[in-house]
């Protein structure tokens, strides 16, 4: 087995919120044998999957042996990594909180962990779940991609709110759609994305829902929130949470471990047993001030108002916009991320 350095060949496999395309893009730029396979979408007619995933497969078992070490993303793709190739396996979410709860998935999951060599968390809250199996399980912060934190300049709309989340269940429906409702009727422009299976619902409670969009497009549309509201059903910041922060936005989000610089919402599901290794001085609190609002939608909709209005101690003005900016680079910037996985890979392998 060869020792992790700068000639050392990574190969990541899938993509997932742009994670590992960005870790690699950047370790690429600094002349790291990293590569990205991207491998056939798991969702659709079951005959098409199952025969795309084994010509993938076929493919894959031509070019895998090359690599010094596997940093496989998503644990349903598990069985890409059981061969001798030493595996880090990234978890990101519903792999493990929802895919993981399946029969048939739950094999390949659970033998996936038992074989990898490190296990590694894209969110904090996912420790909760996979410690009783991995006691060696940690978080590391995901990447922030460059293309997120930069934004055309766009002024604030005034009144805009931005309800980021996807719609779906998993996503706080049961809040965010009386939120919207009520924030329309207390004559806000309610903004979304056109996305996910409660798309119907969002429209009915008076959204105004956005195609899909680039990035830079997506960006704009952030940058002018007056506010965002994220996602408020895990303890857990999403990457939509963190790009607005990096744009300077205020945000009404879930309450997490990480203590970030907004509006927390009381989820009832913070992590309070675990320890996190990779986290920075002064976190595990709610920022000074900010108090903590129940997950109820006429309280976050009057915490909209307060905010709107300059009454909140993180309203929307240049000292804020660039603490915001300031906590997410300090925590999700590129250079801290790939650093953080570098670490891993050194445990894995030992070091030149």
């Amino acid at each position: 087995m060869s020792s992790y350095g700068p000639q050392t060949r990574i190969l990541h496999i899938n993509e997932v919120a742009n994670v590992p395309s960005t870790l690699v893009a950047h370790a690429r730029q600094s002349g790291k044998q990293w590569a990205l396979h991207r491998i056939p979408a798991g969702r659709g007619c079951p005959v098409r999957v199952l025969g795309s995933r084994l010509v993938d497969l076929e493919r894959f078992s031509r070019f895998a042996h090359q690599a010094d070490l596997i940093d496989l993303h998503y644990a349903t793709n598990g069985y890409y990594g059981w061969g001798s190739i030493p595996l880090v396996l990234h978890l990101h979410g519903s792999d493990v909180r929802k895919d993981w709860q399946r029969p048939g998935l739950r094999y390949v999951i659970s033998r996936t962990l038992e074989r990898a060599d490190a296990v590694v968390c894209a969110t904090p809250d996912l420790l909760e779940w996979v410690r009783p199996v991995r006691p060696d399980a940690r978080w590391l912060p995901n990447p922030l991609p460059p293309q997120y934190v930069t934004a055309p300049p766009a002024p604030v709309i005034p009144r805009r709110i931005f309800l980021s989340s996807r719609w779906d269940l998993t996503k706080g429906l049961d809040v965010l759609l009386p939120l919207a409702r009520e924030l329309v009727e207390r004559g806000y422009e309610v903004v979304g994305v056109d996305w996910g299976t409660h798309t119907a619902q969002a429209r009915n409670a008076g959204v105004r829902l956005f195609p899909h969009c680039t990035p830079s497009e997506f960006a704009q549309l952030l940058a002018s929130a007056q506010v965002v509201v994220g996602q408020v059903e895990f303890s857990l910041l999403t990457m939509t949470d963190y790009q607005a922060l990096s744009l300077g936005r205020p945000v009404i989000a879930a309450a997490s471990v990480e203590g970030a610089p907004i509006a927390a919402v009381d989820v009832r599901t913070a992590p309070s047993s675990v320890q996190y290794p990779h986290a920075m001085p002064g976190d595990f609190r709610l920022w000074p001030h900010t108090g903590l609002t129940a997950r109820d939608p006429q309280q976050i909709a009057n915490l909209v108002e307060a905010i709107c209005a300059g009454d909140h101690v993180l309203a929307d003005c240049p000292d804020n916009a660039l603490l915001r900016r300031e906590w997410v680079m300090e925590r999700h910037g590129v250079e801290v991320a790939l650093a953080a996985v570098e670490r891993v890979y050194r445990e894995v392998l030992g070091e030149k």
